[in-house]
């Protein structure tokens, strides 16, 4: 009987081990959809990063009225881009020139342009060719994985998002 009075300390094995499983069930049924929270932030970054490319070259061209160019880093554009001032206006990014600011390769995801390897921009802030559509792409997403990212001709670099149960297309 004088045990009765005693307070219990700490936790008995029955009760550790349910509070495991019931995290374990928790984590299992979580992480999945974390999973595809993450891609999900991955595709609205890589997005974020190729408009930024596009508009900072636009803007360095205007403010330095000399040619600028937004251009895939290696073979294809889910390899990363660079933007630099384009000295000789030819596209390449040649000895001497300077490159402002470089992206890395989008993690999970891909980049396609329609074969297009660089944007030009003007003086005057326009685009040096046709409209230019990017398909961005994270796989493992949920919902809308795809975007689109245009530089018109008139310099404007634009951003649309695939909406679920919908006919999509670039642009």
């Amino acid at each position: 009987m004088a045990d009765m009075g005693r307070k219990q300390q700490g936790l008995t094995l029955i009760e550790l081990m349910v509070t495991l499983a019931v995290a374990i069930i928790l984590i299992t049924v979580g992480m999945p959809m974390f999973t595809g929270m993450a891609a999900n932030n991955r595709a609205a970054a890589q997005t974020n990063d190729l408009v930024s490319a596009l508009k900072l070259a636009r803007s360095e061209a205007v403010k330095r009225s000399t040619p600028v160019v937004a251009r895939r880093a290696g073979a294809a554009w889910s390899d990363g881009w660079l933007v630099f001032i384009d000295d000789d206006n030819d596209g390449v990014d040649d000895t001497g020139e300077t490159v402002l600011r470089s992206w890395d390769a989008p993690v999970g995801g891909t980049v396609t342009s329609g074969g297009v390897d660089f944007v030009s921009f003007a003086a005057t802030g326009e685009n040096n060719g046709a409209q230019v559509n990017f398909v961005l792409d994270q796989a493992d997403a949920t919902g809308s994985s795809r975007r689109c990212v245009s530089a018109t001709g008139t310099g404007q670099v634009r951003m649309k998002k695939e909406q679920a149960g919908t006919t999509w297309s670039c642009p």
